[in-house]
């Protein structure tokens, strides 16, 4: 399903943990699905839709209505955050790297 989307109709709830359908700075197209571990803490991962490859999304936290997520390498190194708030099934915020850029990013449940 994260990669071709097929059967994704099937994949639907009405709570976290959800896939959400997107795009970073409105063209890199993506799947994310994120899930709450306990209290305000939480996990995920993405997968851009030309790659197909998941990216981990670590430490996560709700706070104030707004995730915060770590992006990590293989070596669990940190190399970018996402960060969002939810509006009912949709998701608005940013993605951005280590090096300070900062691309808008858009979501919707699937």
């Amino acid at each position: 399903v994260l990669i071709t989307g097929h059967g994704i109709a099937n994949c639907h709830g009405k709570t976290n943990p959800q896939l959400f359908e997107g795009t970073i700075a409105g063209k890199n197209k993506f799947y994310l699905l994120f899930r709450n571990l306990y209290g305000n803490t939480f996990e995920g991962t993405y997968a851009y839709k030309k790659y197909g490859k998941s990216i981990y999304l670590d430490n996560g936290i709700l706070s104030d209505g707004v995730f915060t997520f770590e992006e990590t390498n293989k070596d669990f190194e940190k190399i970018g955050t996402l960060s969002f708030q939810q509006y009912g099934s949709t998701l608005r915020g940013y993605w951005k790297n280590n090096k300070g850029s900062k691309l808008s990013l858009k979501a919707k449940r699937l």
